[in-house]
C-alpha cells in the first residue's frame, strides 16, 4: 500500500497499514507512534491497548528489518502509552480526530518531551530496550 502521507488515510486504514506493515518505514514518523497509541487507548482503553500497542511495534519491526534504524525499546513505548493515555484523560476523551488531540495535547510533539524525564544513558540502554524503567531526571506526570 502507497501513501502520499499516514496523514492522508483514515484511522481504519492507518491502522491496518500499521497491523500489517505496509505504512512505509518513511511515514513511521513520532507523530504515526503518537497516532497509532491514540486510536488503540481510545478504542481499547490503556490496559488492553498496551500489549497490543506494544507488540505490534515489535511486529512492524520485525517486518521492516533492514529498514528500521532503531530497534524496539520497552521503556520508551511504555512512557509514550503512559504520555498518551494521560492526555487522553486531561482531555476528558473530547477529542474526537486525532488532529484535534494533538491540537490540544502539544507537548506530546515535543522532540524533547522524552529527554525531560530520562537522561540519554538511561534510556537507550539495554536494560531500557527490555524493561520499563522509571525516569530518572523527572518523574511521570
Amino acid at each position: 500500500m502507497l501513501f502520499r502521507s499516514y496523514r492522508s488515510i483514515g484511522d481504519e486504514t492507518f491502522i491496518r497499514a500499521f497491523e500489517t506493515a505496509t505504512l512505509g518505514y518513511e511515514e513511521w514518523t513520532h507523530e504515526a507512534h503518537l497516532r497509532m497509541a491514540w486510536n488503540y487507548l481510545t478504542l481499547h482503553g490503556k490496559d488492553k491497548a498496551t500489549p497490543i500497542i506494544r507488540q505490534g511495534i515489535r511486529n512492524y519491526i520485525d517486518q521492516n528489518y533492514g529498514k528500521v534504524k532503531n530497534v524496539y525499546n520497552e521503556t520508551i513505548t511504555m512512557f509514550f502509552i503512559h504520555m498518551v493515555h494521560t492526555a487522553i484523560e486531561l482531555t476528558n476523551s473530547s477529542c474526537r480526530t486525532f488532529e484535534e488531540f494533538l491540537e490540544a495535547c502539544p507537548h506530546l510533539s515535543d522532540p524533547q518531551l522524552l529527554s525531560h524525564h530520562y537522561s540519554l544513558s538511561r534510556v537507550h540502554s539495554s536494560e531500557a530496550r527490555n524493561d520499563w524503567l522509571e525516569p530518572d531526571l523527572k518523574p511521570l506526570p
